[in-house]
């Protein structure tokens, strides 16, 4: 259907409240744009829109809007995911990467020298319990 080819245009589906485009898309897209969707497959269409028309983009490429979030949902793309997006002709088509995105994501700082551990001490410690 589409031409796949490395690309650094993308959205990011994490949560149910909202998606982000990524800052190369957001670069190619007008301040106004027309979101559609495809009938059958799950598949978004971006189009530039003129001044006045369509959903305001916002600098952070973060869009909130309940009812569109509702639709990509109906559409069957589930958060987490990544969508890859396409040029195609005056479109750009995003399209649910095949990889999943991990459901939790670990926040904690790891150690910056993790603890050397004393074997002699392990074994005192296990023998007195």
């Amino acid at each position: 259907m589409f031409l796949r080819q490395k690309n650094k245009l993308g959205i990011n589906f994490l949560r149910t409240d909202s998606f982000t485009l990524n800052a190369a898309f957001c670069a190619e897209l007008s301040p106004n744009i027309h979101i559609g969707f495809h009938p059958t497959d799950k598949a978004i269409c971006f189009q530039k829109a003129k001044e006045g028309e369509g959903i305001r983009l916002p600098s952070s490429g973060m869009l909130k809007s309940p009812e569109l979030i509702e639709r990509i949902i109906a559409s069957g793309i589930q958060p987490p995911v990544h969508l890859n997006v396409y040029k195609q002709e005056e479109h750009w088509i995003a399209i649910p990467d095949d990889k999943p995105l991990p459901v939790k994501v670990n926040t904690e700082n790891p150690p910056k020298k993790p603890r050397k551990l004393n074997i002699e001490q392990l074994k005192k410690g296990a023998s007195s319990t």
